[in-house]
């Protein structure tokens, strides 16, 4: 047998173990989102959901210089993020105008953001903190839990602060994600 095969074998093997190793590492919880109330048993039973606008209520800081105007293009586009985010899910999940009948309501409510800022040398990456609920059909919280999402100094996202912003967005949409597919032994 040449060198040549063994290497190529170890290789895939490598590659094997890495992917592993990876896929471990992956898999999932919550990161962004801290449970106060957690019915993980009504969450699994829940066949659809309902993605709520995203409420974002806290003072505006001034020297964010936005517009009213602008604001509310921003707020909603990083709500229609959040959205489509979470529309990844496994099961049924709807947004828009397409509530469901009897089907979980989740509504993120931002109470606190810092929109970061990126100048070459100097980067912060903003974020937002506030509240996430579930409610079932009937009304009742089956998970609360408290946000305290980063947004990202990495990638193309870091030079705006719709991208950093919206990158907060994602990662509690990740979470939900997590808790809308997430099932119980």
């Amino acid at each position: 047998m040449n060198g040549t095969g063994n290497s190529a074998r170890k290789g895939a093997v490598v590659a094997s173990l890495l992917s592993a190793l990876l896929l471990v590492g992956c898999g999932g919880g919550l990161t962004v989102v801290t449970p106060e109330i957690d019915d993980a048993r009504a969450l699994a039973g829940t066949s659809s959901f309902y993605i709520e606008p995203v409420a974002y209520d806290f003072q505006r800081d001034p020297d964010w210089e936005l517009s009213d105007g602008e604001w509310k293009v921003r707020t909603d586009d990083w709500s229609n993020q959040f959205a489509n985010d979470c529309s990844a899910a496994d099961k049924a999940v709807y947004t828009g105008t397409a509530a469901p009948q009897g089907g979980a309501r989740v509504e993120l409510l931002i109470t606190a953001m810092n929109l970061g800022t990126y100048a070459f040398f100097y980067k912060a990456p903003g974020w937002i903190q506030g509240i996430l609920t579930i409610k079932d059909g009937s009304g009742k919280v089956i998970f609360r839990g408290a946000v305290d999402s980063p947004g990202t100094t990495q990638g193309s996202d870091r030079y705006s602060l719709e991208g950093r912003i919206k990158v907060a967005h994602s990662r509690v949409a990740r979470d939900v994600r997590w808790l809308i597919n997430r099932t119980i032994d």
